[in-house]
């Protein structure tokens, strides 16, 4: 039997942060200041004018989003404001310090700045100081000056959707689909034959020769999945903290030779007996022709059925 898309199901529970809004009592911009906070009265007296609110990163929870809200003066609603977050961390494919910005139009009044998604190391970022520069950029018709009250609020966002409660943490339950790490058949036939690169595995018997002569030859399809969780969350990978509920291993058939039968799946052992296996083994750089049903020659590096 002939199979493709080893793909693998797991049900994984996670617990949801909950962000909490707290007041702080007025801390003057400039002051590193742990987050919820709120700054009051912040004052924009014309076009070139950039106020900043810097804030401790060491009390951001993990995985954060950081969103920040504004609340104009009365009769000032079309006040538009630029926004600029940066933080002395590490971000992107080179390494570039983190760098965002928005702005808010008249009307509007919250966004954010995914920290967590772009950046290294992830969150909490204790003794790192990030700073929140804020800038008119146009004033509406009651022009020049606005005093503006900025909130700033550190929230979690799990790897998949979801949205900012104010409960306690409960349970998420999410489905991760991933592919397997590595997969190859092992040959009776020829012990040292491989097919680590093709597009699929075989698994039951080869028959070749004519009677009296037939002979069959064993074909076993052997792949990996990697449930480790990462140290810094990706899509398609089970976040940490998270408990395993349950598993599910679908395989595709392609083609079938001979009678209709079914195939076993189990563990593979230890030489010493342990349930799973924590040898590590490379599935090989052959990619087998046709219907890959007979491999080609590899070398002792790679899964085989003498190796």
């Amino acid at each position: 039997m002939r199979s493709k898309g080893r793909v693998g199901f797991l049900t994984v529970s996670t617990s949801l942060l909950a962000a909490l809004w707290i007041p702080l009592a007025v801390i003057p911009a400039f002051a590193q200041v742990p987050l919820p906070h709120t700054e009051t009265n912040l004052s924009l007296d014309d076009l070139v004018d950039v106020e900043v609110v810097t804030f401790d990163a060491g009390t951001l929870p993990a995985r954060a989003h950081i969103e920040v809200s504004v609340v104009r003066p009365p009769g000032q609603e079309d006040l538009e404001l630029g926004l600029r977050m940066t933080c002395p961390v590490l971000c992107g494919l080179f390494g570039e310090p983190f760098d965002s910005s928005r702005s808010l139009a008249a009307g509007e009044t919250i966004t954010n700045f995914p920290l967590a998604e772009s950046c290294v190391p992830s969150t909490p970022l204790p003794g790192v100081a990030c700073d929140l520069e804020v800038q008119a950029l146009a004033f509406g018709n009651a022009g020049a000056p606005a005093s503006i009250d900025i909130s700033l609020l550190g929230f979690t966002v799990v790897p998949t959707w979801t949205e900012v409660v104010e409960y306690d943490p409960v349970p998420v339950q999410t489905s991760i689909v991933f592919g397997a790490d590595r997969d190859t058949t092992l040959y009776e036939e020829q012990g040292d034959w491989n097919n680590g690169l093709g597009n699929s595995i075989w698994a039951g018997r080869r028959i070749t020769g004519f009677f009296p002569t037939v002979q069959f030859h064993r074909l076993h399809g052997m792949m990996t999945f990697d449930v480790s969780a990462p140290l810094f969350p990706t899509p398609g990978t089970i976040p940490l903290g998270s408990t395993i509920d349950d598993a599910f291993l679908t395989l595709r058939v392609l083609e079938n030779r001979g009678p209709i039968s079914s195939v076993s799946v189990s563990a593979v052992t230890d030489i010493d007996g342990s349930p799973f296996t924590t040898d590590d083994w490379n599935s090989g750089p052959i990619d087998a022709p046709g219907s890959e049903i007979q491999g080609l020659p590899s070398t002792n590096i790679a899964a085989t059925w003498f190796h």
